[in-house]
């Protein structure tokens, strides 16, 4: 995560007396000329306008990268490229095609193909719409290969004309560029591009018993990094875009170490107000890091569970903890997310297991889930603990 501060500086003018005159420079524009970028593996370059912000995924079997309009806080272009270790021939194109958009793309749970056309390069251009937290997305989504590398390059349709020439400029001058800086990979590994390092999806809101309403999701660690304690927010707005209130909490666990996942739930005791037509979401704070020492201890530990349903109806999971390290390890959390038949989260939960627990012990767990979104089809557990 990277945050910029912005710093204002305030100039006063004293001491002029009669016949003074202050001469005040007009601000050059910004710089929107256009630029090549080249991916650091060199796998792939484009032409930008220079004003457009990047992000470079840190990954290790993908070529990903994002990029985003002044101002935007969603990227409008996305490129992701694997290398599949052997070229590509013609006719194995089509099915590698079908499997990513049907398996792979990282917004499979809320997207929907409606055509698919050859483009006079070889490539294909797949249009379709992410349907997201109830707002449809048109996307075209440009299919492409070269040797062994399979490239994705994803467009979010833009409304303002000149976005719209920016983004025909992306397309035109995309280029594929064979490299051994990107190691062989699977195709799936696209399923784990991402616009951030930390990313938020299989997210619903829904209004539980006695009116609450809940906004439950889970984030997912793109990076290379451990983080830890990550703060979340979100804020309920009207149709003008006015926040009407907010609800905070911290990600469900102690951290999240590379390539995992941790749930989050917010909670609106007063219920969802009628002024309210959508939210927001926000990770991290603005004015302080997100904290990486990488002290987290889940590898140590290894877990048994299984399913319980209480009386009322309740959700309960249930099971042990071992502790497989030759040293004690404290604050041993279990936590618990639940998913309906679509693939949101529904319901999350945690309990403590130990306050310590020795090298080689074992503890009994049990964990509720006190509220669900929903008919529960899956459920995951996980465990985490500190030195």
């Amino acid at each position: 995560m990277k945050y910029g501060l912005l710093f204002f500086l305030l100039l006063t003018l004293s001491g002029c007396t009669g016949g003074a005159v202050v001469f005040v420079p007009t601000p050059l524009p910004p710089d929107v000329s256009p630029t090549l970028y080249t991916h650091p593996s060199g796998a792939f370059s484009l032409v930008i306008p220079r004003n457009w912000s990047q992000y470079v995924q840190p990954a290790e079997q993908v070529a990903a990268a994002s990029f985003s309009p002044p101002g935007e806080r969603q990227p409008l272009v996305r490129v992701a490229v694997v290398n599949t270790g052997e070229p590509i021939p013609d006719a194995a194109f089509g099915g590698l095609m079908l499997q990513y958009q049907t398996l792979i793309r990282p917004d499979v749970d809320h997207y929907t193909e409606q055509d698919r056309q050859a483009m006079g390069d070889g490539s294909w251009r797949v249009t379709g719409v992410r349907n997201f937290q109830g707002t449809p997305q048109p996307l075209n989504t440009f299919l492409q290969k070269q040797g062994s590398l399979f490239a994705v390059l994803e467009v979010a349709l833009p409304r303002d004309p000149t976005l719209a020439t920016d983004v025909q400029t992306f397309i035109n001058t995309f280029t594929l560029n064979e490299t051994n800086a990107l190691p062989p990979a699977p195709l799936s590994a696209l399923a784990t591009t991402s616009a951030a390092d930390l990313e938020v999806n299989r997210v619903k809101a829904w209004t539980g018993s006695g009116g609450v309403f809940f906004i439950t999701g889970e984030v997912a660690n793109r990076s290379l990094t451990p983080f830890y304690e990550v703060p979340i927010e979100a804020r309920l707005l009207s149709a003008d875009g006015q926040v009407l209130t907010s609800a905070t909490d911290t990600l469900k666990g102690h951290g999240i170490l590379p390539g995992g996942f941790a749930p989050f739930s917010l909670r609106f005791g007063a219920g969802q107000p009628a002024e309210a037509v959508t939210f927001e979401l926000t990770l991290g704070r603005p004015d302080e890091p997100l904290t990486v020492q990488p002290h987290l201890s889940s590898p140590a530990l290894r877990w048994t569970e299984r399913q319980e349903t209480g009386a009322q109806g309740q959700f309960y999971v249930v099971g042990t903890v071992t502790n497989d390290s030759d040293a004690p390890i404290r604050e041993v959390e279990i936590i618990a997310t639940v998913f309906d038949d679509a693939g949101d989260v529904i319901g999350v939960g945690i309990t403590t297991a130990a306050a310590e627990l020795a090298a080689g012990a074992t503890a009994d767990w049990t964990l509720l889930v006190p509220d669900l979104g929903g008919t529960p089809r899956q459920y995951i557990v996980s465990a985490q603990g500190l030195p």
